[in-house]
C-alpha cells in the first residue's frame, strides 16, 4: 500500500524534501547534457560555406538575415552583403560564428593589398568610396550583429562626385544665354525659362516635364513653387520647391512649350543648341564634360 511505501522510504532516510532534491538534481543533469549534445550538434554543422547560397543557408546567419529583411534592405543588397561575407569567411577559413575582431582587420588589409597590387589607390576618391561601400559597409553591418566593435579600420568614407566642385560661373552664364539670343533666337525665351528652373529647383530635367507652377499661402505671405513628382527608388516622390518671384514673369509663360521642348532621348535640337552653347561659353573642361552629360 501506499503507507507501506512511505514508511519503507522513510526507514531509509528518504523523504520528500531529499527526493525533491534528487529529481531537481537529475532534471539539470539531463539539461546539461541536452545542451551538450545540442552543442556537439552545432559543431558539426558548423561547415564554411563555399557559395553565396551556402552562406544564406547557414543555421546560425538565419537570424542575421532575417533581421535584415525586416529593416527594409533589398534582396539585391543583402546578396552583395553576402557575397563580401563570403570573401571573408572564406579568406579566415571559418564559420561566421568563429569570426574575430582579428579576422576582420585582416581581411580589410587583405582587401586594400589586394586592390593596390591591381593598381588601384584606395586613397583616391572614386576608389576610397569603393572600398567603403563594397567591403566596409558590408563588414561593419557583420560586425553589428557578431556583437564585434565597430573600430577606425571600418570606418566609412563618403562618397565625393568627380563633378562635386564643378561650377558654371555667372559671366560664363550669360556666354550661353547670348549664344542662345544671337544663334536660336526662337528657342532663347523657353530655353531661357527651362534653364531658370533647372538651377531654381535643382531638379532633373524629369522633374520639369512631370511639374507645374503653383500659387500657395506660407507664413500668411503668397509664394510660388514648383511642385513635381519623380520616380525613387520604391515608388514616385512628390517634391516643392519654391521660385523666387522675381523669375515668375521669365517662366509662367513657356511652361506649355518648355514642357514639350524637354527631350526624351539626346538628339532634339534643344540638347543640340545647348550642347553649342555650353561648348562656347565654359571654360574649364571638367564642368563642361559634366555639362555635356
Amino acid at each position: 500500500s501506499e503507507r507501506a511505501f512511505w514508511y519503507f522510504l522513510q526507514r531509509r532516510g528518504l523523504n520528500m524534501k531529499v527526493i525533491a532534491d534528487a529529481c531537481y538534481e537529475e532534471m539539470m543533469v539531463r539539461e546539461v547534457t541536452k545542451k551538450e549534445q545540442l552543442r556537439r550538434k552545432l559543431e558539426r554543422m558548423k561547415v564554411i560555406p563555399k557559395t553565396v547560397d551556402e552562406l544564406m543557408q547557414d543555421p546560425y546567419m538565419e537570424d542575421i538575415f532575417t533581421e535584415l529583411r525586416a529593416s527594409g534592405i533589398t534582396e539585391k543588397t543583402i546578396r552583395r552583403y553576402a557575397s563580401t561575407w563570403l570573401e571573408l569567411v572564406v579568406f579566415a577559413d571559418k564559420h561566421p560564428s568563429d569570426l574575430t575582431e582579428e579576422d576582420f582587420k585582416n581581411f580589410v588589409e587583405h582587401k586594400r593589398k589586394q586592390l593596390e597590387e591591381q593598381g588601384k589607390d584606395v586613397r583616391h576618391p572614386k576608389w576610397a568610396h569603393y572600398f567603403s561601400n563594397v567591403i566596409i559597409t558590408p563588414l561593419r553591418v557583420l560586425a553589428k550583429n557578431l556583437g564585434i566593435p565597430i573600430k577606425g579600420y571600418l570606418k566609412t568614407v563618403e562618397y565625393e562626385g568627380m563633378y562635386k566642385y564643378v561650377r558654371i560661373r555667372v559671366y560664363e552664364r550669360y556666354k550661353i544665354l547670348k549664344y542662345i539670343k544671337e544663334n536660336y533666337p526662337d528657342f532663347y525665351e523657353p530655353i531661357r525659362a527651362l534653364l531658370i528652373l533647372l538651377y531654381e529647383t535643382g531638379s532633373r530635367r524629369i522633374g520639369i516635364k512631370n511639374g507645374d507652377l503653383v500659387e500657395k499661402e506660407l507664413f500668411g505671405q503668397k509664394v510660388y513653387m514648383w511642385s513635381s513628382v519623380e520616380k525613387g527608388r520604391r515608388s514616385m516622390i512628390p517634391w516643392e520647391k519654391i521660385i523666387k518671384p522675381f523669375w515668375v514673369p521669365y517662366i509662367r509663360p513657356y511652361i506649355k512649350k518648355i514642357k514639350r521642348m524637354i527631350p526624351k532621348k539626346t538628339s532634339t535640337i534643344v540638347m543640340k543648341i545647348l550642347r553649342e552653347a555650353y561648348q562656347y561659353a565654359i571654360e574649364d573642361e571638367g564642368t563642361l564634360n559634366y555639362a555635356l552629360e
